[in-house]
């Protein structure tokens, strides 16, 4: 390995890739130090650098072991003095606008949280600083599906931190129950990079936030034997057989997935808000 120079292009493979110019070095480089375990884990090195990205960013004090990493590049050429300049110069430009644009949708936050606490078509929620818990969520989505749909009883529980289970019989859509909920989401899990992402709403910071919200729509064995009737007179398919578990809640016994998921999607289509067993 090589010592690198102040002008020296690199490029990061890390989100997506960016080109960059190192324009200050810290320390005396010692390459021949630099070593990996497994190509995973650098070691070694004494130098740090600070490096402008095409992007307009920049990184400070980036060791002399990552920049000799699989996931670095040296490039080639050396950029001159009045290149780092420039692109200094757009760094710093965009991390001005950056700080503006943070400022802005800050304030603009802060308008949206003032006004939702003075709603009166929300007055009866509560108001809390719970944006992550679910507890505070568990009880503005109990209230708002009584209101919502005073014939049917849903069973709201806060079992874990940030997590709210929310089960009913029948009764409406899934999709009609996740219009609701979904506004107490505080964030989703991002299974790209295998983190949760926290995305506070103004709603989350007025009346609570919960990390995950389950919705499980629960069917009865009428409701569930009449919705395999229609289906396989429409489709021209057997009549599937329906089952129940010890908590009363049916099922389609082992069939076609996809007749099944004909017999779903009519369901899921069709709210039952009177007695299980009847239609809306």
């Amino acid at each position: 390995m090589n010592p690198v120079n102040v002008g020296t292009r690199v490029h990061c493979i890390l989100y997506g890739g960016n080109d960059g110019i190192v324009y200050a070095i810290h320390g005396e480089q010692k390459p021949e130090t630099v070593t990996s375990l497994a190509s995973v884990v650098m070691m070694g090195g004494n130098a740090d650098f600070d490096i402008v990205w095409e992007n307009g960013t920049e990184s400070l004090r980036i060791p002399e072991s990552i920049i000799h990493s699989v996931q670095w590049k040296i490039l080639p050429g050396v950029a001159n003095v009045e290149e780092i300049k420039a692109m200094r110069e757009h760094a710093a430009s965009e991390q001005e606008r950056r700080e503006r644009e943070a400022q802005e949708s800050h304030a603009r936050f802060c308008a949206e949280v003032d006004s939702l606490k003075a709603q009166p078509e929300v007055a009866h929620l509560e108001q809390g600083d719970d944006r992550h818990s679910g507890k505070l969520a568990a009880k503005n989505i109990r209230n708002e599906l009584k209101r919502a749909f005073p014939a049917i009883k849903f069973s709201v529980r806060k079992e874990h931190y940030g997590n709210v289970n929310v089960d009913w019989w029948d009764g409406p859509t899934t999709k009609e129950v996740n219009a609701l909920t979904s506004k107490y989401k505080a964030g989703s899990f991002n299974g790209m990079e295998d983190i949760y992402e926290s995305a506070i709403s103004p709603w989350n910071t007025v009346f609570g936030g919960s990390e995950y919200i389950f919705c499980h729509r629960c069917y009865s064995f009428d409701v569930l034997q009449e919705a395999v009737r229609k289906v396989s007179a429409q489709h021209s398919i057997p009549l599937l057989a329906v089952k129940t578990y010890d908590s009363g809640e049916a099922y389609i016994s082992r069939s076609n997935e996809d007749d099944v998921r004909l017999v779903y999607d009519y369901l899921e289509n069709r709210g039952f808000y009177a007695e299980r067993g009847s239609s809306g």
